[in-house]
């Protein structure tokens, strides 16, 4: 899957709501939070392991990093990337919580709360996640991340997540590509490097 099978605008904003697994993007649009957006309940057993972000919102901040994973385990979340820069390795963990009205709630340590809600997921191939937030200009800053199961995916998964945004009226023309090539040398499961006291 190559980055230009979206007409990506040059940073923009997120889909399952991690910009790079470190920190959050977003989109900027008039007016206050849709009210409409459907979303899912989320089985957490299913949910648990490693997710592999594809694309996003992109974020500034964030265009030297590559190979960028979420790993889901027991509650917590680790999320890492690596720097195209340097090479070296980024790494960060909280908690992941599932709210009685379906939304998942994520903290990074030392952050603040996120609030995600999944529109579409099969657990096998992908996840869609999105959040919005109402801001005091009136405007409102959309988020969005899609994660698949293996590092590459086929046409099918990427017409399955790309139809579950443009169903509910949410633009995937300023999603950003994530590298996920040439990440052999990093560890694959960051769900499972990271031990939990």
């Amino acid at each position: 899957m190559q980055e230009n099978q979206f007409d990506i605008a040059p940073l923009s904003i997120l889909i399952f709501l991690t910009s790079s697994c470190l920190v959050a993007g977003q989109v900027i649009n008039p007016g206050p939070c849709r009210k409409d957006i459907n979303y899912l309940c989320v089985d957490s057993t299913r949910l648990a392991g490693t997710w592999y972000i594809q694309y996003s919102y992109p974020v500034w901040m964030d265009k030297d990093y590559r190979c960028q994973q979420t790993g889901f385990t027991r509650g917590h979340i680790v999320s890492s990337d690596i720097s195209n820069v340097d090479g070296s390795e980024r790494l960060k963990t909280g908690t992941l919580t599932f709210l009685e009205d379906g939304q998942l709630q994520i903290k990074y340590n030392g952050e603040d709360a996120l609030f995600f809600k999944v529109l579409s997921v099969d657990y096998n191939n992908y996840i869609v996640m999105y959040s919005c937030l109402d801001l005091s200009s009136g405007n409102h800053a959309e988020y969005v991340f899609i994660h698949t199961r293996e590092p590459k995916f086929d046409q099918e998964v990427y017409e399955l997540y790309t139809g579950a945004l443009k169903t509910q009226g949410i633009s995937t023309k300023e999603l950003k590509w994530t590298n996920q090539e040439n990440c052999e040398n990093f560890a694959e499961q960051p769900s499972k490097r990271h031990r939990w006291c």
